[in-house]
């Protein structure tokens, strides 16, 4: 019998394919995650100090991987982003009361979100109180409109 722990995080992966080649892929992770033992069986959170390490996920081959500056110019823009929609909450009144809602979305009385636009395709995604994707709303869906008005 191991003593291994096994840490299992739950996301999902968006492709970006041209002329039927896969020529990027992101890796995104919710917080939402459990842990095994070595035997497979559930255990509670180790509560270990390095529990976030990095997703050394593997790009399709040729595809060239962005550069650190490119990666930090990506993260200072993202930062801003929700740095914008924090001062429109708070010039509308309308401040979250957690940092699940600040950093991800709007929590919905059931627990879920429904997540901030995505930065590059504006896709609006709704997610469960698990992480679980449940609806993906893109410019010109019915629907989307109803939902991009959520965010000022």
């Amino acid at each position: 019998m191991s003593d291994a722990e096994y840490k299992f995080t739950e996301g999902y992966v968006r492709q970006r394919f041209e002329g039927g080649k896969c020529v990027e892929q992101r890796f995104k992770a919710v917080d939402q995650v459990h842990w095994e033992d070595g035997s497979g069986g559930l255990i509670p959170d180790p509560k270990h100090e390095d529990v976030y390490q990095p997703f050394d996920m593997v790009q399709p081959s040729g595809m060239v991987r962005p550069s650190f500056e490119a990666l930090l110019t990506r993260i200072e823009r993202k930062l801003d982003g929700v740095i914008d929609q924090l001062e429109k909450q708070k010039a509308s009144g309308n401040i979250p009361d957690d940092s699940r809602s600040v950093l991800m979305g709007l929590e919905l009385s059931d627990g879920g979100l429904i997540q901030y636009p995505d930065e590059d395709d504006k896709a609006i995604r709704r997610v469960d109180a698990h992480g679980n994707l449940e609806d993906v709303r893109r410019p010109g869906d019915e629907g989307y409109d109803e939902w991009r008005k959520l965010f000022p």
